[in-house]
């Protein structure tokens, strides 16, 4: 597991490396964030492409942190609701 430093921030990536990819592909999921790279990418490329994208990461990964909670909300309400 990689990271990088954005602001007070950590935020961590799985890297994967392809030798098909021409270019950086950041993904976010609810899982967290994973980085795939061409193979001859130096590791300060990447830091450089997720440091550059981490603002658009972070209001994603709030995103799915919001939709867990707000499923974990609606399963607290099933649970305790008045018979």
């Amino acid at each position: 597991m990689n990271n990088i430093q954005f602001r007070k921030n950590k935020i961590p990536y799985d890297l994967k490396w392809s030798n098909r990819r021409k270019t950086i592909a950041i993904a976010v999921d609810s899982n967290g964030v994973s980085v795939t790279a061409p193979t001859n990418t130096s590791q300060e490329k990447i830091d450089s492409a997720v440091h550059l994208k981490a603002p658009w990461i972070r209001n994603q990964l709030n995103h799915f942190r919001g939709m867990y909670q707000g499923y974990l909300f609606q399963c607290f309400l099933r649970i305790n609701r008045p018979n």
